[in-house]
């Protein structure tokens, strides 16, 4: 079991609480106060994560205390104040919510938002309305570097100096300077403002002590200046027809077919009794679909899908995406969160999003995170530290290795983290047509479930079920959970050379292999 932290549990309870209390407080059409006495004495909160999220509209929290990291992320269109202050990723992916935060919060204030209003009244860190693309920040004080890195589009307003870099690869919206701002970032300018767009512009702060001077810099697009990057192209490079399947020393013969064991469960672990256990959901082979959308009926079990998830889904979402797939966030009985493009996060700052995801599917549902085979050992570092219920590697590589050597790579780093399979899995995702033996050969390496394309064909999971229990019942093994490298051998050179697979013939890994 992830031992959690204290401050993880407090969290979870907190916003469990909050959840009642804001139904109740909708229906009443009031305000929810938290961090004091029923007599008003100040009893502040102190420390907890990822409070207040998904704030519907017309919801109103006032909260006494000083919050750590994800606090109010993925507002949507209500009103939360803190008489505090909180740290990084205060307002992350706000659709609409107005924000304040009395004294100073940490990095990357109002990330990825797309509307609405945060207002800060002491300072804040670096990358202050990073990537947001609409709405309005406003800062009273000292902001860090990088503000308004990447930006598309929104207004973000600085009482204060500045750090170097702002406005780095901005392509939209614009940044006001009511103070000191050194070198600015590439793919930004510095202009002034006319006194038409002063005017507007404070009509829209309403508050007098916020609104801005006529003497103000403004930093907006520079586009001869934005450097040209040109990601690699990602693709995934050959398959696994080079591997075969034969029993191992200690297997015993043939067995019977009705025996055989393939059923595999999603959420089989224990947590603290003071939180709810989570849902289990059960899988008669190792393999899910992926799909784009729930729309369309299945018949081969449960799925990963872009959107539209139905009961038994799970949502696949990332941080451009996701303040627009709440809305399915509780018709689905999980989360996938890919975190191919976050930012460097602390595993305290992992904390609080994992708390704000899962007090958004109301804590028993499902919550894994994906990642391609490059960063297999982050996805794995994070599924061993932290309260996640499984992780998706996607062997698409801009390396283009042959798949093949993606095997050794993920069963290395599935021990070397100490992950156990049967608590938190390692499902590997698959781009081709995939047949029962690529399920066997996935298992055997040590992951526990394929994801692959749903098939059209009918019948299909039917017939590679039965496929499966086929060459489990060849090699003698009565539970799918039972299949080891040993029942698997390289089928010619090139293949035992990069996967460590044992040879055909020679029955044991190329020499190579010994010394790792």
């Amino acid at each position: 079991m992830v031992e959690l932290r204290d401050e993880v549990i407090r969290s979870l309870k907190l916003n469990r609480d909050l959840s009642k209390l804001l139904e109740q407080a909708l229906e009443l059409d009031r305000t929810i106060k938290i961090g004091w006495t029923r007599d008003g004495e100040p009893l502040p909160k102190k420390d907890e994560m990822g409070i207040s999220p998904a704030l519907p509209k017309k919801g109103r929290i006032r909260l006494l205390g000083d919050l750590e990291d994800m606090v109010c992320i993925l507002c949507g269109e209500g009103t939360f104040t803190l008489e505090g202050s909180a740290q990084d990723f205060f307002g992350a992916w706000n659709s609409g919510g107005n924000l304040i935060v009395e004294r100073d919060v940490g990095n990357y204030l109002g990330y990825k938002m797309n509307s609405g209003k945060i207002t800060v009244r002491d300072g804040a860190g670096d990358s202050v309305g990073s990537g947001i693309s609409g709405g309005l920040v406003i800062v009273r004080g000292d902001a860090g570097e990088k503000v308004g890195e990447i930006m598309s589009g929104g207004t973000i307003i600085i009482h204060g100096d500045v750090g170097r870099d702002s406005g780095l690869g901005m392509t939209g919206g614009r940044i006001i300077v009511n103070g000191r701002c050194p070198k600015v970032g590439n793919g930004a300018k510095i202009t002034t403002l006319s006194k038409d767009d002063v005017d507007k512009i404070n009509k829209e702060i309403e508050d007098e002590s916020l609104q801005i001077p006529g003497d103000v810099i403004c930093l907006v697009t520079e586009s001869t200046d934005i450097q040209n990057i040109i990601a690699p192209n990602s693709q995934c490079t050959g398959d696994w027809t080079q591997i075969g399947i034969t029993p191992a020393e200690d297997d015993r013969g043939k067995i019977i077919a009705d025996t055989v064991d393939t059923v595999v469960l999603l959420g089989d672990r224990e947590f603290p009794e003071d939180l709810p256990e989570r849902k289990k959901l059960g899988l008669s082979i190792p393999h899910i679909n992926s799909t784009n959308s729930g729309k369309s009926n299945s018949k081969n079990g449960m799925r990963i899908v872009q959107s539209n998830p139905k009961q038994n889904d799970l949502l696949q979402v990332n941080t451009n995406n996701i303040s627009s797939k709440i809305k399915w966030m509780n018709n689905c009985d999980g989360l996938v969160f890919d975190i191919s493009d976050i930012p460097n996060m602390s595993a305290k700052i992992i904390d609080g999003l994992i708390v704000a995801l899962r007090s958004i599917q109301k804590q028993e549902k499902l919550l894994l995170i994906s990642g391609g085979i490059e960063r297999v050992e982050k996805l794995h570092h994070m599924l061993s530290m932290h309260d996640l219920d499984g992780c998706i590697v996607d062997l698409m590589s801009s390396t283009r290795a042959h798949v093949s050597s993606a095997l050794p790579r993920i069963g290395r780093s599935i021990n070397s983290n100490g992950i156990k399979g049967n608590r938190q899995p390692t499902i590997v995702k698959l781009h081709w047509d995939i047949t029962a033996k690529d399920v066997i050969i996935c298992v055997a390496s040590g992951s526990q479930i394929v994801c692959s394309q749903e098939s059209e064909s009918d019948g299909w999971l039917e017939k590679i079920s039965a496929e499966i229990k086929g060459h489990l019942v060849e090699i003698g093994i009565d539970s799918i959970d039972k299949l080891s490298r040993k029942n698997l051998r390289a089928l010619d050179y090139e293949t035992a050379a990069i996967s460590g697979l044992r040879l055909i013939g020679y029955d044991r890994p190329l020499p190579h292999w010994f010394n790792n």
